[in-house]
């Protein structure tokens, strides 16, 4: 959307294994890094993070433990030629299957491992072998400890993704910094501060009330820390009016600028083949009673069990699951609906494009959404599956939660449910199921939300404020 507006964009993101790292999506400049690798950190880091006025006596300390760690692993970098030979094979590394998943991941391990046991045997007649096994095992250990301190906070990992991001060469001189999130803001701050350029905050979550990644210190610590970098931000984004009103009074700079998490919408294809039918994927016919819970399957804070617990109540409707497929997640589903006895009725299918989502599920009757109400950000969200049911005019039954509530009364495009009680769910559902057509809204309905709600009607926000930051 910024390029189509004149503007260059470079996203600089993390190198997942097998992608190189400069690239051009789309006309999108790409450079990506190796965020994670703690053992490029120097002592001269720690220095960096100096502005953390409020968090910075809590958050070094973690992170100055991995600078050590990091001094040990480079002191095997130099080694004897006999043992490097061995060293540069690749297969001997952790981190040759580390970043693949499934079978690839499988695949790769086991041949890590068969590479591993062939260098012990080779270790008990070479001294070269020798040499380089007790490397790679004082590695492997230093590399585990370190880790275990990676995983302690969310926020000390940021901080490792901000030293890195600075080593990063770039061509030109940015003249905006977008954070996509907090954990991305640190390094915000600093490569603001190195180019001398404005930096915005897109805060797509309520920081200090989300109910997961808060880390083990609490909403506190993580206060202490945004509020650090909210003193270096020059322009806020979140995603709804609530959430807006409580970043207003933590960067006073200006008032947040909010930009919802519109669809965009596909059309038809070239060659004139059909986009995906959520009804086709799941093997139903136009008459059975469908459900469609778009986005990732997560245990109870979405509140998707309450949904199966509600089937029981719904004996000849179906619930289709569409979204990023996660096999734990996944199995923790199943499992679920077979004890309810309700697994017959249930598909979990997945993603299409994000541009394909909305005409995708255009064939479901219901739009389920049942966020428990676990925390204020829950409380105060307008996630993508709401606008996406809401252009599919696909009458919607959500949580009884303040901004969720508010968007399907005032379109008048579906009914509020007490998301803890599984009987609520079926009758709200029973009742739109029987009457349709009082939740398709207003007349005017489709003007309403493309003008206010779409994509097109977010991205005018998002390029005004570009503009008034480069004006």
């Amino acid at each position: 959307m910024l390029r189509k507006h004149g503007f260059n964009v470079r996203v600089l993101c993390d190198a997942p294994a097998g992608l190189p790292l400069t690239d051009k999506v789309n006309g999108i400049d790409i450079t990506r890094f190796d965020w994670s690798n703690f053992a490029s950190l120097q002592p001269t880091d720690v220095k960096l993070f100096d502005f953390l006025k409020k968090s910075k006596s809590i958050v070094l300390p973690m992170f100055e433990p991995l600078v050590r760690e990091a001094e040990r692993l480079r002191s095997f970098e130099q080694v004897p030629m006999d043992a490097q030979i061995f060293l540069e094979d690749t297969r001997l590394h952790k981190s040759y299957y580390q970043n693949a998943r499934g079978l690839a991941r499988d695949k790769l391990k086991k041949s890590y491992r068969l590479a591993r046991i062939g260098l012990l045997f080779q270790a008990l007649t070479k001294a070269g072998a020798r040499h380089a096994y007790r490397i790679l095992k004082s590695r492997d250990r230093i590399q585990d400890e370190a880790k275990g301190l990676f995983r302690d906070l969310h926020q000390a990992r940021a901080l490792v993704f901000a030293a890195n991001a600075l080593r990063v060469e770039t061509v030109e001189r940015p003249d905006v910094i977008h954070a996509h999130d907090i954990f991305t803001l640190v390094a915000g701050v600093l490569l603001a501060k190195k180019f001398n350029c404005r930096l915005i905050y897109d805060a797509h979550e309520l920081e200090t009330a989300r109910a997961t990644n808060v880390g083990p210190l609490g909403a506190d610590f993580v206060d202490a820390f945004e509020r650090d970098c909210l003193a270096h931000v020059d322009a806020l984004i979140t995603v709804s009016k609530s959430i807006g009103d409580i970043y207003a009074e933590r960067c006073p700079k200006r008032r947040p600028v909010i930009v919802m998490n519109a669809p965009e919408i596909a059309v038809e294809q070239d060659d004139g083949s059909d986009l995906p039918n959520i009804r086709q994927m799941a093997g139903l016919d136009e008459k059975t009673p469908l459900l469609v819970f778009t986005g990732g399957i997560q245990r109870g804070h979405r509140g998707v069990d309450k949904v199966l617990e509600a089937l029981q109540y719904l004996p000849d409707v179906h619930l289709a699951t569409m979204g990023p497929r996660h096999e734990k997640n996944d199995a923790w589903f199943r499992l679920a609906s077979e004890q309810l006895g309700v697994s017959e009725r249930v598909h979990m299918l997945d993603s299409v494009a994000a541009r394909q989502v909305v005409p995708t599920i255009s064939s479901a009757n219901v739009s389920v959404i049942p966020f428990q109400a676990v925390s204020l950000n829950h409380e105060y969200a307008m996630p993508n599956k709401l606008f996406e049911a809401a252009f599919a005019k696909v009458p919607l039954a959500v949580s009884e939660l303040t901004e969720m509530k508010r968007f399907v009364e005032e379109l008048g495009i579906g009914r509020v449910m007490d998301q803890r009680n599984p009987k609520d769910i079926a009758e709200v559902i029973k009742h739109i199921l029987n009457n349709p057509e009082q939740y398709t809204g207003a007349h005017n309905i489709s003007t309403v939300l493309q003008e206010e709600y779409s994509w097109a009607a977010q991205a005018k926000k998002l390029i005004a404020l570009y503009n008034e930051l480069l004006s």
